[in-house]
């Protein structure tokens, strides 16, 4: 289970351009433990004899970085210190021939830092780079432990593999899984095979959780709008605290108001991010990142070791950055709302009930969010096309006194009834703008048999018509603003 079901996720922006970088050394072989060879292109700026390396291992295609390298670089490979040196996965692009299910990725990741050291242009540190797929295959490197593996920036990753990355609240996330079996993961089996939390699914959890195995520092970058986020943020509250010691204050957090990216316009770091725009986000997670490797792969004296170690975003009409140092940022302070029957959100707390009619064969729309698909917009979206459906019920504040500022996960807490053994009870949250725009901040989902948490067969425990239940209705993490008025 752990070796098939690899990592996640799509591709990224990479910036348009016209014109091919060709690279130093095209289509070389590197060889690994078992006697296979993965494809490779390595990229070094004229006139340098020897510097510090930036590896990147892709699923999607080595030759698209001879159109653009990251981190700002783009076609100036002249105008940068380092050698980039960009791998196909075995089994992938040009490393198709080193297919193999049982082989362990981290290992190969070892052998590719074990090559690059051997190379008379490598002087002695690596630096990993990479988002999504790119960014999960980091952490199993660095579970290798390979000496020159100096520093690493994983981006929209954990490389966790668990039952709720597939199944939110006990919900399949159909589009997510069909788009990662069109870039060639074949999970569907796999997936489809264990729909209820199972010993394989806890095994594979086990398995690639890794924030107790980091041995280096790390600038891990996420966005509000991607999929990953709640992972990343448990993940690198545990990093501070269960990584090397020698290292846990050098993890550094980055979050911005961006999409995972791979499957429209925008990605991470880029200003448009679904209907909106954040001029003061673009190009962050660039700049950090670089500011980041030269410190660590060039000792460069730029003050990095004075950065706090998260920064983060907070989205609505502030739009402004944010440090700390704490290992986690979530509101000291809980807020409540009560629903009334009349459509209202607020303070008074009321014994009423609304009811509505949903027919799973017509369901609501996504529209933007935390998706994964080309049939579907990522990011923050417009919900008002759903204004008028009979299957939705919204609730909303009056004229607000005072800014409201939330940090951390939201959650709603309902009592349910329904004529049926089971339903699903999906919730989006909005920010209501004076044009009468509503715009998506996140939104959540919960299957009603899995209402206690228990995602395994036999906690499953369907509804009697008629009886009322409790659910609640976890949001993922978010950092947000609504202005008053």
């Amino acid at each position: 289970m752990y070796k098939l079901l690899s990592f996640i996720l799509l591709t990224f922006g990479l910036g348009a351009t016209y014109a091919q970088m060709i690279p130093t050394y095209d289509d070389i072989w590197i060889p690994m433990r078992d006697g296979a060879e993965l494809q490779a292109d390595v990229f070094i700026p004229e006139g340098v004899d020897s510097a510090e390396v930036i590896l990147i291992q892709t699923p999607y295609n080595k030759n698209f970085f001879s159109w653009s390298l990251p981190m700002g670089v783009g076609m100036a490979i002249d105008d940068q210190p380092f050698i980039w040196v960009v791998v196909d996965w075995r089994g992938f692009y040009g490393s198709f021939a080193a297919a193999d299910p049982d082989a362990d990725r981290g290992e190969d990741g070892y052998d590719i830092c074990e090559w690059i050291t051997e190379q008379e242009w490598h002087m002695d540190r690596i630096g990993t780079w990479g988002p999504s797929a790119l960014g999960g295959v980091q952490y199993q490197t660095m579970r290798e432990n390979h000496p020159n593996h100096t520093c690493a920036v994983p981006m929209v990753a954990t490389g966790h593999q668990a039952y709720d990355e597939y199944f939110y609240g006990g919900v399949l996330e159909e589009a997510r899984l069909a788009q990662l079996d069109a870039l060639g993961y074949g999970l569907s089996p796999i997936v489809m095979g264990n729909t209820y939390d199972n010993i394989i699914w806890q095994l594979a959890s086990n398995e690639t959780w890794f924030p107790d195995i980091i041995k280096i520092p790390t600038l891990q970058i996420g966005g509000w709008y991607d999929h990953n986020i709640d992972k990343m943020m448990h993940f690198y509250t545990d990093a501070r605290n269960l990584a090397d010691p020698s290292v846990q204050d050098e993890q550094w957090l980055l979050v911005g108001p961006w999409v995972h990216g791979g499957t429209g316009a925008a990605y991470v770091g880029s200003a448009d991010q679904g209907e909106l725009v954040y001029a003061n986000a673009e190009f962050k997670s660039d700049t950090m990142a670089w500011d980041f490797m030269n410190y660590y792969l060039l000792d460069a004296a730029n003050g990095w070791d004075e950065t706090a170690l998260m920064t983060y975003y907070e989205m609505g009409g502030n739009d402004q950055w944010h440090t700390s140092d704490l290992d986690d940022i979530t509101s000291a302070e809980a807020g409540y709302l009560y629903l009334s029957k009349n459509g209202e959100l607020g303070s008074g707390v009321g014994l009423e009930s609304s009811t509505f009619i949903s027919n799973p064969t017509d369901p609501t729309p996504t529209i933007g969010g935390a998706t994964l698909s080309d049939l579907l917009d990522q990011g923050p979206y417009d919900q008002s096309s759903l204004d008028g459906r009979n299957d939705i019920i919204t609730f909303t504040t009056g004229d607000l006194p005072e800014d409201v500022t939330v940090t951390g996960r939201i959650v709603l807490d309902l009592y349910v009834s329904a004529d049926q053994p089971d339903c699903d009870i999906s919730v989006r949250l909005v920010d209501q703008y004076p044009d009468g725009r509503n715009m998506l901040i996140t939104d959540g989902i919960q299957r009603m048999r899995f209402r206690d948490g228990d995602y395994t067969s036999s906690g499953e425990s369907f509804m009697t018509a008629g009886q009322v239940y409790n659910a609640q209705v976890i949001l993922p993490f978010t950092s947000y603003t609504w202005l008053a008025g």
